[in-house]
């Protein structure tokens, strides 16, 4: 498999002026690199986490779940039902991005492609735990998902609304939740099982490796400037992203930054558990086959189980195509 070089390796910066790499959560770091080069920097970072309404969880004296194997109980403490009828689902999981839940396949040990990125995963055994939950948890009515036109907006308001307690959306959407909210709201990171992480989203900052010398050493100045901890808050502030230097977050701004967005707290205690998507050139067209089969699940109550293995062959013939 061929790839083009567009981004320039920041390798040789990054040992001449001897940055502090561990200064950066590996997983930010490890979301710009490709084939043991670093290419980019973490500029404006998220991940998915569990907004929760912390008034009503106070008030049902429940904590959102940390292990799968917590998630029963509090379904059943939180889920309200009237006859069939769910009138407040326990948590909400997108079905409109995989970016929600590629990292649910990945804490309960399964995989999206085989290690060699050769073949389909997705049917294996642990790959479809998360999504046999989800088919169960859809069903007994104690979990939401939306799909299609209008489910975000949907999924918000019927938090907004107590419809649902929890909901797993982007942290850069915090700060509507709590503008908009009338009730207090906490963060979760998302619960694991035999790992707990949550994928990176937000934007990177590269240099071109077209650029001319002096080009590069001036982008090098800008990516220095930009990533820089002085910077760091500022910029994670203003936009309502997070920031993304370990030296930021323990300064006396970062400090300030925690008084202002304590629910943050909970993001950072996993600072190191956040990783970058799938990184092969056919993701962005094989993730859409098996994001097919979580919206006939959402959409129209079908068993992802057999749909996934149809949808392992489709897979398989994209990758065939890259080989």
């Amino acid at each position: 498999m061929r790839t083009a070089v567009y981004f320039a390796d920041l390798g040789p910066w990054i040992k001449r002026d001897e940055v502090k790499m561990d200064d950066f959560a590996q997983g930010m770091l490890n979301a710009y690199a490709y084939n043991g080069k670093q290419f980019g920097f973490p500029l404006i970072v998220s991940t998915s986490v569990f907004v929760y309404n912390k008034t009503m969880l106070d008030e049902l004296g429940v904590e959102p779940p940390a292990k799968w194997d917590e998630i029963e109980d509090f379904n059943a403490k939180v889920t309200k039902k009237e006859g069939d009828k769910t009138t407040r689902y326990a948590f909400s999981v997108p079905g409109w991005d995989t970016w929600y839940y590629d990292p649910w396949n990945i804490n309960g040990g399964g995989q999206i492609l085989t290690e060699d990125l050769s073949a389909s995963a997705v049917e294996n055994e642990d790959s479809l735990r998360y999504l046999q939950n989800f088919y169960k948890w859809q069903n007994d009515g104690s979990m939401h998902m939306g799909f299609g036109k209008g489910a975000s907006d949907n999924m918000r308001q019927m938090f907004l609304n107590g419809e649902i307690a929890m909901v797993q959306h982007t942290s850069a959407m915090l700060k509507m939740y709590r503008e908009n909210a009338d009730f207090e709201v906490g963060v979760s990171f998302i619960p694991g099982d035999k790992v707990r992480t949550s994928n990176i989203g937000g934007a990177g900052i590269v240099m071109m490796e077209g650029a001319k010398d002096l080009e590069k050493e001036a982008a090098w100045k800008f990516i220095e400037f930009m990533t820089s901890a002085e910077q760091n808050i500022k910029w994670a502030e203003s936009v309502g992203y997070l920031p993304t230097r370990k030296s930021a977050i323990e300064s006396e701004e970062g400090d300030q930054y925690f008084e202002r967005w304590p629910q943050y707290r909970s993001v950072y205690e996993h600072f190191d558990e956040v990783t970058p998507r799938m990184q092969h050139p056919a993701y962005p067209e094989f993730s859409e086959v098996y994001k097919e089969v979580v919206g006939e699940m959402v959409l129209n109550k079908k068993d992802p189980t057999p749909l996934m293995q149809d949808a392992a062959k489709k897979i398989n013939d994209i990758l065939a195509d890259y080989e």
